[in-house]
């Protein structure tokens, strides 16, 4: 039997998560172990990962309390590094290499690094940048001298995290995010039920997906949705996540005419459902890997508008619309205006065509074991 040490947040909600999940699910038990280690201690994705018979442990976030979190990963991986035949590190940025250096310093047998972002997660001072930057530098030369396989959800993230160069003859590929596609197929029941049960009846509805973080933006899309408001006032915006710009946006929701047609939803268990009772989702990411909301959407058939700066390599269905996040919210409100779609079918074949999913991915991935 092989052994596998999975290294990612394992947050509920994270996109991350889900495409650990969704990928090493279909490994058989009887062939392969897998082991997570994530950062922070237990939450809601535990008792997922205890269904699936993975096990668990768990360090002190880097972000939280970086001399606990070195003090705890060289403990982990002095005294655990023997159980393991392969490591897969999941990460966003290569500055956060120690994890990588001691798994090569502890000989674990395989390293694979896996790049899921094309920019650091979180916007910072420009003092805080340029030491990233520095870090940056040096964790791409430890993750070229260490690691054996590469892999990253676009071109344009294997560039971001890897040096090219010095990659250039070791193996290395494209790793498209996989999905439950049978999860995300449009159900025209599921439309009408949650419409009827939320009373939204005929109205235009519009959602936004994702954490409420600086990253996705999410003021930008109660902005989008504004504009919209003044063309269609019957219109109705649902708010999906959580993070820590969610009390700012309740506050600026009730000091606003417009806050009685957005509601804030919190995390949501059903998301296919959900898409279907949506006619538009807004995506106004700053930076992105490859997010599996957008995958989910399209295999929905759902409209979405989304920022330009995320990978073209998303796009699978022709009602995806890339705008600029230096245009402002009516332009983007006029492309939801101007592009009401009244003939939603399923785009659940394309997207398995496409590659995108689970099962699939699930393959190479063992391929690469």
């Amino acid at each position: 039997m092989k052994n596998i040490l999975l290294v990612g947040d394992f947050l509920e909600g994270s996109g991350l998560t889900n495409v650990l999940i969704n990928t090493y699910k279909h490994f058989s038990k009887d062939r392969y172990k897998i082991s997570v280690l994530k950062y922070g201690g237990s939450n809601k994705i535990d008792a997922e990962l205890n269904t699936l018979g993975w096990d668990i442990y768990s360090v002190t976030p880097i972000t939280k309390n970086p001399v606990r979190y070195l003090l705890e990963i060289r403990q982990f991986f002095k005294f655990n590094s023997r159980k393991f035949d392969v490591v897969h590190f999941n990460y966003s940025a290569s500055w956060n290499f120690i994890g990588v250096k001691l798994a090569a310093q502890y000989k674990i047998p395989k390293i694979i690094i896996h790049s899921h972002n094309t920019n650091y997660s979180k916007n910072s001072n420009v003092f805080v940048t340029r030491i990233l930057d520095l870090l940056n530098k040096r964790g791409k030369k430890i993750f070229s001298n260490v690691g054996n396989i590469f892999l990253a959800t676009s071109q344009d993230a294997m560039e971001w995290m890897f040096d090219t160069d010095l990659i250039r003859d070791k193996r290395k590929y494209i790793f498209k995010n996989g999905i439950d596609v049978d999860k995300f197929e449009f159900s025209v029941s599921d439309r009408q039920k949650i419409r009827k049960s939320n009373e939204i009846d005929n109205n235009l509805v519009i959602g936004f997906m994702g954490m409420l973080n600086e990253r996705k933006n999410p003021f930008f899309a109660i902005k989008v949705f504004e504009e919209v408001l003044k063309i269609n006032s019957s219109a109705k915006l649902f708010i999906f996540g959580d993070g820590p710009l969610k009390r700012s946006i309740e506050e600026y929701i009730s000091n606003q005419e417009v806050g009685t047609n957005i509601k804030l939803m919190g995390k949501t268990k059903e998301p296919g459902k959900w898409l279907s009772a949506l006619d538009w989702l807004v995506f106004p990411s700053i930076n992105e890997g490859l997010p599996l909301v957008l995958l989910e959407a399209q295999t929905n058939g759902l409209s979405i508008v989304a920022s330009d700066s995320i990978t073209e390599d998303v796009k699978l269905i022709n009602t995806l619309y890339f705008e600029s996040l230096e245009q402002t919210p009516k332009a983007w409100a006029q492309i939801i205006v101007n592009n009401i779609d009244e003939n939603r079918v399923s785009k659940k074949k394309k997207i398995i065509e496409a590659g995108f999913s689970s099962e699939e991915q699930s393959k190479m991935m063992e391929s690469l074991m």
